[in-house]
């Protein structure tokens, strides 16, 4: 997947196919400080929520360099985490596993959710030019006449 600004929006996505039966592993790397950080998701088949993993590691790329790409492989049955590992310079910076998940998503559900102004106006305009006024006539025509402006 190129050209993916936030990668991190696939988490859901992910523990829906692993609810499924299908083990999934997901990885991108950011820049962070100025060191390239290798972001690692794993989701298990039977699993309700992935597993993540940061991890420091140069992978070739010059400090503070950017990468636009997302790697995803899926299988029925494999153990690929620890094959993609060796031989690589890996130092393991955190982990958040299954439990941790739920409870930030339980406090989001309790607390709500930041959104910054810029990205909230984005979606609201995004949405004007998308979204159709729900009447008996639009109805009668379909969801969607008009969208494609």
């Amino acid at each position: 997947m190129l050209g993916c600004r936030d990668p991190a929006f696939i988490l859901g996505y992910l523990a829906r196919c692993a609810r499924r039966g299908t083990h999934l592993l997901a990885f991108w790397c950011e820049p962070e400080g100025g060191a390239p950080v290798q972001q690692v998701v794993a989701a298990l088949a039977g699993e309700s929520l992935p597993r993540l993993y940061r991890y420091r590691a140069d992978g070739g790329q010059t400090p503070g360099s950017e990468t636009d790409s997302l790697t995803i492989l899926a299988a029925r049955d494999f153990a690929l985490l620890p094959a993609a590992a060796q031989g690589m310079a890996l130092e393991l910076l955190d982990s958040t596993g299954p439990e941790e998940l739920a409870a930030r998503s339980r406090r989001a559900w309790d607390q709500g959710l930041a959104v910054d102004e810029s990205l909230w106006q984005q979606l609201r305009s995004l949405a004007a030019r998308t979204l159709v006024a729900s009447t008996e006539d639009s109805r009668a025509r379909g969801a969607g006449e008009g969208a494609a402006r």
